[in-house]
């Protein structure tokens, strides 16, 4: 999967290579439908995905269907709107006949209601396509502010009843399993909590160097 890396959008022409390395017989020989490539929603890579026939997976970092939200949460929404967007997907599966997949990480209150669910049961309508709900690890230990500072893990039983709403629906639903938040190791917790000496010593002297 590439994800969690930086966008892969961004560098498309390598990351493309690299699958197709990956894929050769001399090589990994892991075909591109095992690849994923994950997005934060750049349309016009999505639309050039599917004009070129790549055959690796894609998955879209979505979290939600209203602008203003999904702005709030991914800044990238100001290029390319949620529209433009689902229009995007519409014709990515019209070309390679291939689902995208749909990441959706339920914030309490924020993303998660009946309203939300309905939204995203009317887009597996248009764009046949899998769900898959993340579960939000807490940032708290790092102090968030702003807007940050306002967002809450839906509970699991809330997430559980997401799904169900969204199965009802008729949509393909996957709730991503947890490890390792009791020691805030999970999945978008990578901080730290405490700077040694050595840490603060190195820090004081990267603010110290003059810019060139």
């Amino acid at each position: 999967v590439y994800m969690g890396m930086g966008e892969p959008m961004l560098n498309y022409d390598a990351v493309m290579t690299s699958i197709e390395i990956i894929a050769h017989d001399r090589s990994l020989h892991i075909s591109p439908r095992h690849s994923t490539v994950s997005t934060a929603g750049y349309a016009n890579r999505i639309r050039q995905m599917a004009d070129e026939g790549r055959r690796a997976k894609l998955a879209l970092s979505l979290h939600s269907l209203v602008e203003s939200k999904r702005t709030a949460l991914m800044p990238i929404t100001k290029k390319f709107g949620v529209e433009e967007l689902v229009d995007s997907l519409d014709y990515y599966f019209r070309k390679t006949r291939q689902r995208p997949t749909i990441e959706y990480i339920p914030f309490e209150g924020y993303n998660d209601t009946t309203a939300d669910a309905t939204r995203l049961i009317a887009l597996a309508r248009r764009v046949p396509c899998k769900v898959n709900l993340i579960p939000y690890h807490s940032i708290a230990f790092t102090h968030p502010a702003g807007f940050a500072a306002t967002l809450r893990p839906a509970s699991p039983s809330r997430i559980a009843a997401f799904a169900e709403r969204l199965r009802s629906g008729g949509v393909t639903v996957m709730v991503r399993s947890s490890a390792g938040e009791d020691i805030n190791a999970a999945c978008g917790q990578l901080a730290v909590k405490h700077r040694s000496p050595r840490m603060q010593s190195a820090s004081r002297q990267r603010k110290s160097v003059p810019a060139a």
